[in-house]
């Protein structure tokens, strides 16, 4: 016998990002924003919004060394396209990437 992890999952039961209804998203957004606001003021980090979270989150991931598609697959994306405005080579990174080829 196979292993579930193993088998084709009908389309139905594939993973994919979670997208709550109008609805809740209004309710909770607000809050949502309110929390991440008043962390960031306590941590000193006014205007920090959940959004900016998200792109730090994948600036992060890329610079610990996650490829394009692990970042992509995290944040849920369905083109990399979209995770890869979510971060952007520092000169310091492309530094780093010509040293490794040249050297």
């Amino acid at each position: 016998m196979k292993n579930l992890h193993d088998q084709e999952r009908p389309h139905s039961l594939r993973p994919r990002s979670f997208s709550a209804p109008t609805a809740v998203r209004r309710f909770l957004t607000p809050g949502i924003v309110q929390v991440v606001l008043a962390v960031g003021a306590d941590a000193k980090l006014p205007g920090l919004r959940p959004h900016r979270l998200r792109h730090a989150y994948a600036t992060r991931l890329r610079e610990g060394g996650a490829d394009v598609a692990q970042v992509q697959a995290l944040l849920g994306h369905a083109s990399l396209d979209t995770s890869a405005r979510y971060f952007r080579a520092g000169t310091a990174e492309q530094v780093a990437v010509v040293d490794r080829v040249f050297d």
